[in-house]
């Protein structure tokens, strides 16, 4: 594979004592949040995503909310995260850390994504899931 070809991504992957396919699940704001890890190494959790444009992913990442995926994991797996991207076709390489700033936007759509589901599922909710829905003007 690509990942065993790359002396630098292959060390992080392959090394020995590395758990593949872990699953974890913890109490997050009083909720069970239940994550699997593509690979926990004593150091740090591994994910890996595939991407059209490698050159994009540092932007596509909140967009597909990866910040949160990192702060749950982060809460789950008590180590911090890294994502390992690989290009559809080209097979270009690339490791991403999480500043703190990202790991806050993730803190802070996951405390949201509480609120929406109190709101509707919580032990007092305040809202019918049955009667909502959006009303828009096209």
């Amino acid at each position: 594979s690509e990942l065993k070809s790359n002396v630098m991504l292959s060390e992080i992957i392959y090394e020995q004592g590395n758990i593949f396919e872990e699953p974890a699940v913890g109490k997050i704001g009083g909720q069970l949040w239940k994550g699997k890890a593509d690979i926990v190494r004593s150091d740090l959790v591994v994910d890996l995503k595939t991407t059209s444009r490698i050159d994009d992913f540092h932007r596509s990442a909140r967009k597909y909310n990866y910040d949160g995926q990192a702060w749950i994991y982060e809460q789950l797996f008590e180590r911090p995260g890294v994502f390992i991207a690989i290009e559809k076709g080209s097979c270009r390489m690339g490791m991403y850390d999480c500043s703190e700033q990202f790991l806050d936007s993730g803190r802070e759509k996951v405390m949201r994504a509480l609120e929406v589901y109190n709101t509707f599922f919580g032990e007092s909710p305040t809202e019918d899931i049955d009667q909502f829905f959006i009303n828009k003007t096209l």
